[in-house]
């Protein structure tokens, strides 16, 4: 019998970034899609100069170097496209398989945010998390999600800098039943009132699909 316990493994912890954008610091996740990985962040946070966002890397701000941008028109989300292992080494996450969807949450289920608030992070030896420094933990409780809107709304008191974050959960049911799945990506909060918000990971998803068709005509149009 598997655990209710949320526990965040290696694969979410190092998919986690410290990112900065123009003195805006928060929290971006790194998910992959067809072959490619993407950076999925609150738009927020680099929507002044998305193409020098940076990363943190031991005691220095490294660049993201981005190949493609795509902002949000109606969400606080932001993708951008990462260069592969070959082309960035330094900037290196797990490829293991991750479930990237809301599917099958229900409310009341326990999600944990995982992230930088107020900058916060946990130094380790730099052997660990590939030199980067690891990411904190909070535990919650989804208490409402609208599908149809798109977005989610967490009983969990954060702070500023868990922007960005992902939202973790595992599945109760059917074919994913616990696996540890990304829902979700906290885009502001009601700080008296103890709650987050969050975009549904779908949007962030769209946000890829999109980017990945125009590449893929852009490929279709110079080869015909």
């Amino acid at each position: 019998m598997t655990s209710n316990i949320l526990i965040p493994t290696t694969n979410i912890l190092r998919r986690v970034l410290k990112i900065e954008c123009d003195g805006s610091v928060g929290t971006g996740v790194v998910i992959f899609k067809d072959g490619n990985r993407f950076l999925v962040t609150a738009k927020h946070i680099i929507e002044s100069a998305p193409d020098k966002t940076r990363y943190r890397q031991g005691n220095i701000w490294l660049p993201i170097r981005p190949s493609t941008i795509n902002l949000s028109e109606n969400y606080d989300l932001a993708v951008l496209k990462l260069p592969t292992d070959e082309e960035y080494p330094v900037l290196q996450v797990p490829d293991f398989e991750i479930g990237i969807s809301a599917g099958g949450i229900v409310s009341g289920q326990q999600v944990m945010i995982v992230g930088y608030p107020l900058g916060f992070q946990i130094e380790r030896s730099e052997h660990m998390n590939n030199g980067r420094p690891l990411p904190l933990v909070k535990v919650g409780f989804l208490s409402d999600v609208s599908f149809k809107n798109g977005r989610l709304l967490i009983d969990a008191h954060t702070n500023k800098g868990f922007s960005g974050s992902p939202i973790i959960f595992r599945s109760p049911s059917g074919s994913d039943r616990n696996r540890l799945s990304v829902c979700g990506i906290q885009t502001s909060m009601y700080y008296d009132e103890g709650f987050a918000i969050a975009v549904d990971i779908g949007k962030a998803i769209e946000l890829i699909d999109a980017i990945l068709k125009t590449e893929l005509g852009h490929t279709d149009k110079s080869l015909g």
